[in-house]
């Protein structure tokens, strides 16, 4: 049995959204927590339990019956002390997809996956930025679990979009591509999201809108945002941990997550992105002031 009604975000724990943006260091952000005693995380770095609930079976859900399925033909291969392994898996599997299937508005399934194997720490954490799409009444909803804290990452909307760019063009192509077809197909793809008018409707390049609809029904004080060009630095760690009232980790400014295939961005294609997404420049320079780094600055029209 999955769901117990004693499995609940205890009184005790606070809950905690990482929510984004993509390509912004959150796995990082999941690595780095889950290193705190204080901090109890969930099996899937990425929970994808707030933008999959509704009707059908959404892209995470289908992803993970195919691993469902795939985890248990290797169970009927598996040699003895690979079975327990195995199992542990397909329990997670079974446990996540629960929560999709049995949506509620208290969002009790959820809440009893979170909370399974808590073990007494303070924060309970689900690091999915996908939520950074969300509108606010599902961050309402997010919100009222456990008076719900949120960290919000935010990178250089041109370095963002050219690594997302990236990770898209190499899962299409495979590992297989040589560079030269890959670094045409990035181009292309940068070119056509400026040509149909897309950059400055891609959600999860929109910081304005995230945040709007995130602060409309969650109280500022109980967000944080950071910024990933200053984000590995134990400054910023200390900041973070202070807010979430935990005692500081030690990091390694050195260590990277899914870095991506690299590609140096072409001035005309960096030109471009940079016109898509001027009002991202402006909305976040007026919002954050002095705290926007200065690489950010470099890409904003009225510094360039």
């Amino acid at each position: 049995m999955f769901f117990s009604p004693a499995q609940d975000i205890p009184e005790t724990a606070t809950m905690v959204f990482g929510i984004g943006a993509q390509k912004a260091g959150t796995t990082w952000l999941y690595e780095t927590l889950r290193a705190s005693p204080e901090v109890h995380v969930s099996p899937f770095k990425e929970v994808h339990y707030f933008d999959e609930i509704g009707d059908g079976v959404g892209p995470v859900q289908a992803s993970r019956i195919d691993l469902l399925q795939h985890f248990a033909q290797k169970l009927t291969e598996a040699t003895a002390p690979e079975r327990a392994r195995v199992l542990q898996t397909i329990r997670n599997l079974t446990h996540v997809l629960g929560t999709y299937a049995a949506p509620d508005p208290t969002h009790r399934a959820y809440r009893a996956f979170m909370a399974d194997g808590y073990a007494g720490q303070k924060l309970i954490c689900d690091i999915t930025p996908a939520y950074a799409t969300l509108g606010r009444a599902r961050f309402a909803q997010m919100g009222a679990i456990g008076q719900a804290r949120f960290l919000f990452i935010l990178r250089d909307p041109v370095s963002r979009m050219w690594s997302q760019i990236r990770m898209a063009v190499a899962a299409r192509l495979g590992t297989g591509a040589d560079t030269a077809t890959f670094e045409a197909a990035c181009r292309a793809r940068a070119l056509e999201l400026a040509a149909t008018g897309q950059l400055p409707k891609v959600t999860r390049a929109n910081y304005r809108r995230t945040i709007a609809e995130l602060e409309a029904t969650v109280q500022r004080d109980r967000i944080h945002y950071m910024f990933y060009e200053t984000l590995f630095r134990q400054e910023s760690a200390d900041k973070m941990c202070s807010f979430l009232g935990i005692p500081s980790v030690a990091i390694d400014p050195a260590r990277r997550a899914n870095p991506g295939r690299p590609s140096q961005m072409p001035g005309m294609v960096a030109d471009t992105l940079r016109a898509g997404l001027a009002a991202q420049y402006t909305f976040i320079s007026d919002r954050f002031g002095a705290e926007m780094p200065a690489a950010w600055r470099e890409n904003h029209p009225e510094y360039a």
